[in-house]
């Protein structure tokens, strides 16, 4: 496996077009949203629905309909610090700092 460089990532992201009749071909027909990428558009349509496993007869079987994403809430709880952070501390123990000094031949650590 080789390293790829920015340009390459976005050519594939933006080459990714998972539609109705690639998810056919998977074998995963009516499993989840199509999917396609840009860069006005990277997260998809956020869409979801709930499926449970029928074990007898080996399939998936969709129990509700596709639902929208609850954006506003999802953007909210993206940019929350949460509580076990190592960037929401105030200690002195956890500056970069004090980090170098207690780990000397490890590499500077950046400035969050």
């Amino acid at each position: 496996m080789k390293d790829i460089n920015a340009a390459q990532m976005r050519e594939g992201m933006e080459s990714l077009n998972v539609d109705d009749a690639r998810l056919e071909a998977l074998g995963m027909a009516g499993f989840g949203p199509t999917v396609s990428v840009s860069c006005e558009n990277h997260g998809g349509s956020g869409a979801a629905l709930v499926q449970q496993w029928d074990a007898g007869a080996k399939k998936w079987n969709a129990i509700t309909e596709f639902l929208p994403a609850d954006r506003d809430l999802v953007s909210k709880l993206a940019m929350e610090v949460p509580k076990h952070s190592p960037r929401r501390t105030t200690s002195p123990r956890a500056t970069a700092t004090n980090v170098r000094k207690r780990h000397r031949r490890s590499p500077p650590v950046p400035a969050i």
